[in-house]
């Protein structure tokens, strides 16, 4: 494997954490938190810190092997297992994000598309890119990663002047509870899944030495996205409105306009979501051939199979939108949230192996 940029590494980092605002996140925010998602949205930024660091503290372990080359190593008897159930978490991340993104596709853009050709298409384009290697993923990631950040930006600076503050009154109108439980729900969804990024290993990024720094200074960036699109969200549209429509997100971008003229351009900003969700689901799927073949370039046939199987159970389990909301709301945030039982495990194991030899040492 090539040297990887760190910053092709970080905007990984960006990707993840954004991608799941479109639907998921943001059901999950108008479903339990209304008028009072910006503060479970900051409370899960400053929790998020907690499984940053669990995640740059594994990273320093063993620092040029795959994530699942640590788990074997720290578990010699029950390390496939662990890999195994690992990957099966992972996978279901994947076909949620499969689904999520064909199905917007499909209600949003291409409307008389069936929406299994449009995960065809998706998948197909992912599989493809695996097969160019992770340091091509991470290249094209952080272009589009840039592409990605202009059009929020764009986005941001049209819709701020429609931001009203008055659609954030009366405070803490929501139980202080449910805040706290969403935003840990919110927290999971946003910063768990960054154990995929650990297929790359730490010393194949080419500054090392500041690989930490730059997870915290990534980690603080993409916070700050996703904090800003929840409250210009429910600034613009208000916590009624925006249980009106299935991708409030969408709607919000028909305001956006370029120098007072160029209008209806939603189609064309709504290409960050789209991206992100490509990109997410790419990582993915190299993460499950790489943890399953041991290479670094997996062969083309192992991307393929899981591409199919990503398919099959798709289209059987997500019959209709009904299904996939509900999954949404009541199942995908405890999925999200099995992963941080993986991090204690592998941090507190790391814990005890580094300090065996001192206990040694005092013996002898």
């Amino acid at each position: 494997m090539k040297k990887i940029n760190n910053l092709e590494i970080m905007s990984l980092i960006i990707i993840i954490s954004i991608s799941l605002h479109s639907c998921i996140n943001i059901t999950l925010l108008k479903n339990n938190t209304g008028i009072d998602s910006w503060l479970a949205s900051l409370l899960s930024i400053i929790l998020g810190f907690i499984p940053i660091y669990l995640f740059i503290y594994i990273s320093k372990y063993e620092p040029s092997m795959h994530l699942s080359e640590k788990i074997n190593t720290l578990y010699p008897k029950t390390g496939k297992f662990i890999n195994i159930v690992l990957n099966i978490i992972i996978a279901t991340i994947g076909i949620t994000i499969l689904y999520n993104s064909s199905n917007f596709i499909t209600s949003q853009l291409l409307y008389h598309t069936p929406m299994i050709v449009i995960a065809i298409l998706l998948i197909s384009l992912s599989t493809y890119h695996i097969s160019k290697g992770i340091d091509s993923i991470c290249r094209v990631n952080f272009l589009l990663t840039i592409f990605n950040v202009f059009l929020f930006l764009i986005s941001l600076l049209s819709l701020i002047k429609s931001i009203s503050l008055d659609n954030y009154l009366p405070l803490l109108k929501t139980n202080s509870n449910n805040i706290l439980l969403t935003s840990i729900k919110l927290m999971v969804n946003n910063t768990l899944p960054l154990m995929i990024i650990l297929c790359i290993p730490r010393n194949k990024s080419m500054h090392p030495d500041k690989y930490s720094k730059d997870i915290f200074k990534t980690y603080l960036i993409s916070s700050l996205i996703s904090f800003i699109m929840i409250f210009a969200l429910y600034g613009i549209l208000g916590p009624y409105l925006i249980n009106v429509f299935e991708y409030p997100e969408y709607m919000v971008l028909k305001k956006v306009t370029i120098l007072g003229f160029l209008e209806r351009i939603e189609n064309i900003v709504s290409n960050q979501w789209l991206i992100g969700g490509y990109l997410y689901l790419t990582v993915i799927i190299y993460y499950l051939s790489s943890s399953i073949q041991k290479k670094e370039k997996p062969n083309n046939i192992i991307p393929i199979i899981i591409s199919i199987i990503f398919l099959i159970i798709t289209f059987n389990i997500f019959k209709n939108n009904t299904i996939f909301n509900n999954y949404i709301k009541e199942i995908f945030p405890y999925i999200t949230m099995s992963l941080f039982i993986f991090y204690i495990l592998i941090s507190v194991k790391i814990y005890i192996t580094k300090r065996q030899p001192k206990k040694v040492n005092r013996q002898l």
